[in-house]
């Protein structure tokens, strides 16, 4: 008998992201480690070091340690282009960072929005919230991601 048909992988990839506000920072991340090698640094977050004043310090980075179960290797050789603008924010911007600066896709189209922050939402028992900027974010080998 024959055995399962093999998936056929596409000859290159295209991610739009124009127009993307974001989302959440860790799916960001999760979603750049099933597309980049092994090591890729992905994201350092940053805060305002105590020493001084406008000094930020590297606080916690996320690395890619380990490829998703259901992306084989034969994934890792599909080209991929990204595609940004302006309106292209946050999260948004994190993964195409992530991809960028870890070689493994070309980045097409705009100057992204860099907005450069990671946010915490405290909501208050009279139904209003507080939104408090925690980190600055940095792809690749520590570049800012705002301009």
């Amino acid at each position: 008998t024959a055995g399962p048909a093999k998936a056929r992988l596409p000859c290159a990839l295209l991610v739009d992201l124009r127009d993307n506000d974001g989302g959440l920072l860790s799916t960001a991340v999760a979603t750049a480690r099933l597309f980049v090698r092994q090591g890729s640094h992905i994201l350092s977050l940053q805060k305002a070091s105590a020493s001084r004043t406008g000094e930020l310090r590297t606080v916690h980075k996320y690395h890619r340690r380990w490829y998703h179960h259901g992306i084989g290797s034969e994934w890792r050789q599909v080209p991929i282009v990204v595609l940004v603008n302006g309106q292209t924010a946050s999260a948004a911007e994190v993964f195409a960072g992530a991809m960028r600066y870890s070689g493994r896709a070309l980045l097409l189209g705009e100057r992204t929005f860099g907005k450069g922050t990671s946010q915490a939402l405290v909501h208050q028992p009279d139904g209003h919230a507080l939104i408090f900027t925690v980190y600055s974010l940095a792809a690749g080998e520590g570049r800012m991601q705002q301009p």
